[in-house]
């Protein structure tokens, strides 16, 4: 349900600088502040040794449900900032923490575990913009209406006023947006909800514990953590990790938030809103399926292996796309291309880092767009830097 969630607001951006009466680029600052908000919930692992964890995260999670149903109500931009930003804020923690637990369940069986999980989260994010594609309609006017189709004034103040037309009536000009977005959201941001209610409840039927082998020192510990400290220096993986997660998650998460609205301003085609979602769920279906088969995979291959070689998947997918994104087929191959590298490397990253160093909470908490309107490619460039970085 997180990737249902997580993966609907980027299909209704354009839709949302007219609910919220704004600007695209302001609308481009959302993910800032997702970012931001995931930031500082990772951080909510520090306190676990004070506050349960259960307990915070079906909080946490809850948070994120509500502020999903909220967001078509948002009518200022700065309440559409907020609702993202406590959104990142339980996605900090769940991120920092979900993680940690099925390494300490499944410790030797942690990667494919950790694959099939985010399987899982990759299947929603098919289904979001499935969701909201019979409700947003992008830079139409109201529903099959283009601008184009209005009679467009420039007014005193240099800005461009629509008026109506045979095909653009009154009532086409005043069209709200609102009610139709209430409906893919309402039922995303209610599904949510479901997980930290039973996950709330078992803590009452169920309580989770966990006991850390590492804690007591036989000699299989000790010899344990020597031979992790002479293979490579916690901090310093903590370190390189950290900067790997910085660009990958950096090229990861701009790829999959303005994809639709970057095709939506592809410079040739510019493709209809409805169909931008589509296109975003078909790269979604990419992404869970290379999570879906790494889980085998990574029974035989190791994480540094599997993070290679999807980084120049991703890398390819790149250049195809910046070579054939006029052409209409090779816009939709690259998309998949690009999301299917990036599906394995943030779990791929996790399971690395826990050869050397034990997994915890603190270290799950360390992990964790005017240029799209006036030139679409930038956000080509920006993407792909990252990677490039990374590699």
């Amino acid at each position: 349900m997180q990737g249902l969630t997580a993966s609907m607001p980027g299909t209704a951006y354009v839709d949302f600088t007219h609910t919220a009466n704004t600007s695209l680029p302001m609308i481009g600052l959302m993910p800032s502040f997702s970012a931001g908000g995931t930031f500082c919930g990772s951080f909510a692992t520090l306190i676990f040794k004070w506050v349960n964890r259960q307990i915070y995260l079906s909080l946490a999670v809850l948070a994120m449900g509500l502020s999903t149903i909220f967001l078509p109500y948002c009518t200022e931009v700065w309440q559409l900032w907020l609702c993202t930003f406590i959104y990142g804020l339980g996605t900090g923690a769940w991120n920092g923490c979900n993680n940690v637990v099925l390494v300490e369940m499944w410790t030797n069986l942690s990667s494919s575990m950790l694959l099939f999980s985010q399987f899982l989260w990759g299947v929603g994010t098919i289904i979001g913009p499935l969701m909201t594609a019979n409700y947003v309609i992008g830079n139409d006017v109201c529903p099959g209406v283009l601008p184009e189709e209005c009679l467009s004034v420039n007014t005193s103040a240099g800005t461009t006023e629509l008026l109506p037309t045979l095909e653009c009536s009154e009532q086409c000009l005043t069209y709200n947006r609102q009610p139709a977005l209430e409906i893919p959201f309402i039922i995303g941001g209610v599904l949510e909800l479901i997980g930290p209610v039973l996950y709330f409840a078992m803590y009452f039927i169920k309580k989770y514990h966990y006991i850390n082998d590492l804690s007591e020192p036989t000699e299989s510990n000790k010899a344990d953590a020597e031979r992790r400290a002479k293979l490579v220096p916690k901090y310093t993986i903590l370190t390189c990790i950290s900067i790997v997660f910085l660009f990958a998650m950096c090229s990861e998460n701009l790829f999959a938030a303005f994809a639709p609205t970057f095709f939506q301003y592809q410079p040739v085609l510019r493709i209809p809103a409805s169909e931008a979602s589509l296109m975003n769920s078909a790269m979604n279906g990419a992404f869970a399926f290379g999570r879906l088969i790494s889980v085998f995979i990574a029974y035989y291959v190791t994480p540094p292996y599997m993070i290679i070689v999807q980084l120049f998947i991703t890398l390819g997918g790149y250049i195809f796309l910046i070579v054939g994104q006029n052409i209409y087929a090779c816009l939709w191959a690259s998309s998949i291309i690009i999301a299917f590298g990036f599906s394995t490397i943030w779990i791929c990253l996790f399971s690395f880092v826990g050869r050397y160093t034990p997994l915890t909470n603190v270290i799950g908490g360390y992990f964790a767009t005017d240029f799209i309107e006036n030139d679409p490619n930038v956000y080509l460039y920006l993407s792909l830097g990252g990677v490039v970085i990374v590699k």
